[in-house]
């Protein structure tokens, strides 16, 4: 993922290349083609703790509705 910061307005435009079109400010829609691109550095993710029962039960929602899509799909 690409950063490029828009010196016309402030905002942040994020990629995954820098290939093709011009790159156009989400924001003002001014060309940004020419800023270096920045790599992000990802900021850390909330300490949560995982409960098991929380798991579980994700876990056979999830092959439930998996089950159910892919008999809709065979019929």
């Amino acid at each position: 993922m690409l950063k490029k910061v828009c010196p016309y307005c402030g905002s942040a435009s994020f990629s995954s290349t820098t290939l093709g079109d011009p790159w156009l400010c989400p924001n003002c829609q001014e060309d940004i083609s020419h800023i270096p691109v920045e790599i992000p550095t990802p900021k850390p993710m909330a300490d949560v703790p995982v409960k098991p029962e929380n798991l579980a039960g994700n876990a056979k929602e999830f092959f439930q509705n998996l089950s159910l899509t892919l008999l809709i799909f065979i019929e």
